[in-house]
């Protein structure tokens, strides 16, 4: 069995029943800058150096709510996984890049846990850090995600900046996604944050 499709088979099972594989034609129709077209990662023991993810479209930077992840080993298929990942999506506040504007369409980055979610009817955020690590920039059909800490981290867990945790983010692997948000609004505000994974992408 190849590397590619271990990590493949790694990230599946972590988003469970939600996960695609999106033929070309659907992901045409959701936008092809969810079909990735080469990727690469390159990380130390302490930090993702660099995640650099190609697609065939040029990614939105505004009016859309999506993004990209980069697996970590910090996987456990019964009860969700970690995450590195850089995402826009006017309507939620959830990021200090954001300034305190709740339709900012800002790209940011988080550590997020994923997992199974009632209101989702499948994979969504349980936990997600209100600091953004690193950097990120989007250039065309491009997008960058740099010098972001791993290991052991404390930041401020939840939808604002609530109170300090320890998190462990697991170490970068060699696999990527882009995904589209679905934010569930009750009567209290945001319920849930729905993850629906377009693309999965192994690198040799």
């Amino acid at each position: 069995m190849t590397k590619k499709l271990l990590l493949g088979i790694t990230i599946a099972a972590v988003f469970g029943v939600s996960i695609f594989f999106a033929p070309l034609g659907i992901v045409e129709a959701m936008g092809d800058y969810l079909d990735i077209k080469k990727a690469k990662v390159s990380s130390n023991d302490s930090k993702l150096k660099e995640a650099v993810i190609e697609t065939f479209g040029k990614i939105p930077t505004k009016g859309a709510a999506l993004g990209y992840a980069v697996g970590t080993t910090e996987f456990d298929p019964a009860t969700g996984g970690t995450l590195i990942v850089a995402t826009t999506h006017p309507g939620v506040l959830d990021s200090e890049d954001q300034k305190g504007n709740i339709n900012s369409p800002a790209w940011h980055t988080h550590y997020v846990e994923v997992g199974a979610v009632a209101a989702c009817g499948g994979v969504g955020v349980l936990d997600i850090s209100h600091e953004s690590p690193g950097k990120v920039s989007v250039d065309g059909k491009k997008i960058k995600i740099r010098d972001v800490p791993t290991g052991t981290i404390d930041t401020h867990f939840g939808l604002g900046p609530n109170s300090l945790n320890q998190f462990t983010t697991g170490d970068p692997i060699q696999a990527v996604a882009s995904f589209e948000l679905l934010p569930i609004f009750g009567a209290d505000g945001l319920e849930a944050v729905c993850v629906n994974v377009v693309e999965l992408f192994g690198i040799p």
